[in-house]
């Protein structure tokens, strides 16, 4: 079976699809860096770097059975035009158009949460329209990272259509399906890195693996990748040092000296995150402690790379590397979808469609993810 991802990015939406044995045919995406670490994990894919509003689709029909993507989409509000018109929807129009072109077996559509309220709720109700008449039965969540291992309370709206004539019911995977039934913390996901501090770093192990995350994490990587401190002024570790768990420096003011206090921000920046809770929402500036919720749970410093990929669930040898810029390794990071919940997803459209998944295969992920409840079919079966 194979699919499309537009949008691609770094690639981890592709990974779950590819992890179970799906063909990634196809990635395209307009951002150079972030194809070139695609390259090095998705080697037999064709990979595209274009502008989706230039690119023929029709030459994919007949090709590929699935269209996978997230077509980023600007907050807006509109009155008395269709929502679709708007340019702030554009690439959501291509990838319906994308859609229309290909006439795939199954598409998944992912995007942020508030997608469900942009223009006051009509784009999705436009869309929905849409994807009904080209023949597709829908179903659409806002579903939680956390729910597939991820250390991370990360909402996305997805939503997976179904082509009518299949008599395919989709049911997207509602509920945790952690194996061991309760969400990863920040603390289980990283306890095996070293306590790095401001402006230091390291390139060893704590620890061997303290769990099956960090094993999944782990695997055969032998060296320590991207796990450094940033230097930071001397005000701003101060203030760091009366943010307790859980708050921001707002919600202390008072007991920070005013030298030391921050001059603006909302209530969610300059925040500590809890060491024994999923990670809230990264950023693409997960190592800025201005930025939302990214400063260590008792370490005076932001998030390092490191960190930021395991709370997103990439593998500790995923290329990331590959990419000079750390400002442009923190943007494919912060906005990727997380692995784990990727292949959560992967599964699920799998089973649904009768794809010849080997279970077996997911040694790893069969520790982390409840396999048998992501497979269930949902098809509704008449006994006569």
């Amino acid at each position: 079976m194979k699919v499309i991802d537009l949008f691609c990015g770094a690639g981890g939406l592709s990974w779950g699809f590819g992890r179970i044995g799906m063909e990634v045919f196809c990635a395209i995406d307009v951002w150079k860096p972030a194809l070139d670490v695609y390259k090095q994990t998705h080697a037999s894919t064709f990979v595209v770097n274009k502008d989706v509003r230039r690119i023929d689709f029709s030459e994919f029909y007949g090709k590929v059975e699935g269209i996978i993507g997230g077509p980023p989409c600007q907050a807006f509000s509109t009155a008395g035009k269709r929502a679709l018109d708007d340019e702030r929807a554009t690439l959501v129009k291509e990838f319906l158009r994308a859609v229309r072109d290909v006439r795939p077996i199954f598409f998944l559509f992912e995007n942020v949460k508030g997608f469900t309220s942009f223009a006051k709720g009509k784009l999705l109700k436009e869309l929905i329209e849409e994807f009904n008449k080209l023949g597709y039965t829908l179903d659409y969540f806002v579903i939680n990272a956390k729910n597939f291992a991820v250390p991370q309370d990360r909402e996305r709206f997805i939503m997976l259509g179904i082509k009518k004539e299949t008599g395919i019911v989709p049911k997207l995977p509602i509920g945790n399906f952690t194996k061991r039934g309760d969400y990863w913390s920040f603390e289980e996901a990283v306890s095996d890195l070293p306590k790095v501090n401001s402006g230091e770093m390291a390139f060893k192990y704590a620890s061997p693996p303290k769990n099956e995350l960090q094993e999944f994490y782990r695997q055969n990587n032998p060296t320590l990748t991207l796990h450094y401190g940033k230097n930071y002024s001397e005000k701003l570790l101060k203030m760091m040092e009366y943010i307790p768990e859980g708050k921001s420096a707002h919600d202390v003011l008072e007991e920070i000296p005013k030298e030391f206090r921050p001059t603006s921000g909302f209530n969610n920046t300059y925040k500590r995150i809890k060491a024994n809770k999923p990670c809230p929402t990264i950023t693409r500036n997960f190592t800025v402690p201005s930025s939302s919720n990214c400063i260590h749970p008792y370490l005076n410093r932001a998030l390092t790379i490191r960190e930021g990929a395991r709370i997103q669930s990439f593998p500790d040898d995923y290329p990331f590397s590959f990419v000079k810029t750390e400002t442009a390794i923190r943007e494919m990071i912060g906005n990727a979808v997380p692995p784990l919940m990727s292949l959560g997803l992967a599964i699920r459209v799998a089973s649904l469609l009768d794809f010849d998944l080997n279970l077996k295969d997911l040694k790893i992920e069969t520790s982390l993810l409840d396999l048998k409840r992501l497979t269930v079919v949902n098809r509704i079966k008449v006994l006569l």
